[in-house]
């Protein structure tokens, strides 16, 4: 397990390996290349760095088809916002795989910004799910959770 950043198009399933998530996409055609949306890029200049990251990180997931994916040593976040669930779990899914991301007892911390619902599992169960085609149980073990009110507004923006 590792402490490794990634930002992941859930869309082409490319991943990029990165330092820190909101100073890659700032580099050079960083953004453009991850999938990043015109909309969102002319977004950039909107947020100071530090104060609004994020914000920032946020409203990126809001307007393009990405997960930000983060490692714990332990466990590992895949943070998104999107309707099609199907599409960013098979995503999550080959990425895992493909990368040798996550072993049997990695722990998965993944969160659906759109409807604001976690799942929390191990990756041999998340695993063996994908295989066997069982989304319904995935779906099962989500939780809703509420998100602080300084970014209610954005998320409420985002669902129009």
């Amino acid at each position: 397990m590792n402490k490794d950043g990634y930002w992941l198009n859930y869309r082409t399933g490319r991943a990029f390996l990165i330092d820190d998530h909101r100073k890659w996409l700032y580099r050079g055609n960083n953004a453009k290349e991850l999938g990043i949306s015109n909309n969102a890029v002319r977004l950039f200049s909107k947020y100071k760095p530090i104060d609004d990251r994020y914000a920032f990180l946020l409203e990126i997931l809001m307007q393009s088809p990405v997960i930000r994916v983060r490692g714990h040593k332990t466990y590992h976040t895949f943070e998104f916002h999107s309707k099609d669930i199907a599409k960013v779990f098979n995503a999550i899914w080959r990425f895992c795989l493909g990368e040798g991301f996550a072993g049997d007892f990695s722990g998965m911390h993944i969160v659906n910004f759109h409807d604001q619902i976690m799942y929390n599992m191990i990756f041999h169960d998340f695993n063996e799910m994908m295989m066997k085609k069982q989304m319904k149980s995935i779906l099962e073990m989500g939780v809703k959770f509420k998100i602080s009110k300084e970014y209610q507004g954005l998320l409420k923006k985002g669902k129009q």
